[in-house]
């Protein structure tokens, strides 16, 4: 974050020590913190309040209690206060990018994407503006764009296995499921013992019409979580259609003994009918 804790103690020493406010410095310090989110937001309220409190400390203050309404899941409350920070800083990259992922929690693409495209503006070089930016970008299928931004990401930090696991994700979207497979197997390889990583690849296998590999990736998941209800669909759907129903309808009929609702609507969409 931009604004250290000694920072912004070492400027409320100096004024509350000249004024008459009711901020201590103990409310600047719990104003950073966020174990106790309603502490920060009252603290961070007494440091608001501070009449000669310079514009950038001020929007220190806001940008902290915008954090705590959206820890808080007060979305609304959290854009005011972020959108204030940025009044007072207009070049506040996290403030920026904070609000966009409110907007973007909310479920408002495209405002997520204009706040992280300014974060960007403002600082080019770090991986989770783009990464965020494509997220946003995934949500809206904009695949492409949502490829590039995680291209970006991964340049800036290529030991990151979400940026992977997304990018593999739009690839597969855009039925490009070798490029999928890869970056699956990137995810994999950074982060070996996630069973949905495995199901992930075994998806694109099964996309690609290479049911023993795809079977090969669900069983492992399986084996990483031995109740995973969309591994045991899938490779028993992979196995109906390598002619091997008997293997394929046992997994299916567990995966409904597990979750019947999820397991029958795979099968609607599969067009697979099995016996109630």
């Amino acid at each position: 974050m931009r604004t250290g804790l000694g920072f912004l103690l070492a400027t409320m020493i100096l004024v509350v020590s000249g004024t008459a406010s009711a901020a201590t410095k103990k409310d600047a310090e719990d104003c950073l913190q966020n174990s106790n989110l309603d502490l920060k937001i009252t603290s961070c309220t007494k440091i608001i309040a501070i009449k000669n409190l310079s514009a950038r400390h001020r929007s220190s203050a806001y940008y902290r209690r915008g954090e705590a309404y959206l820890e808080k899941g007060d979305y609304a409350r959290a854009i005011v206060d972020l959108s204030e920070a940025i009044n007072l800083d207009p070049k506040y990259a996290d403030a920026y990018y904070t609000r966009g992922y409110v907007h973007h929690r909310k479920g408002d693409y495209a405002r997520a994407i204009a706040d992280y495209s300014e974060a960007i503006k403002l600082k080019p070089k770090v991986a989770a503006y783009y990464g965020s930016r494509a997220t946003s970008y995934f949500w809206k299928k904009e695949y492409e764009r949502a490829i590039a931004d995680y291209d970006e990401a991964i340049k800036l930090n290529p030991k990151a296995a979400e940026y992977y696991e997304y990018r593999g994700s739009s690839y597969h979207y855009k039925d490009d499921y070798d490029r999928a497979i890869a970056d699956f197997s990137k995810v994999i390889k950074l982060n070996p013992k996630d069973a949905i990583h495995f199901q992930l690849r075994g998806t694109a296998y099964h996309g690609k019409g290479d049911f023993d590999r795809a079977i090969a990736d669900f069983t492992e998941a399986i084996k990483l979580r031995p109740k995973y209800v969309d591994a045991y669909i899938l490779r028993g759907i992979s196995y109906i259609l390598t002619g091997k129903g008997k293997r394929g309808a046992t997994d299916i009929y567990f995966a409904r003994a597990l979750d019947s609702k999820t397991t029958d609507a795979y099968l609607k969409r599969m067009g697979i009918d099995l016996p109630k």
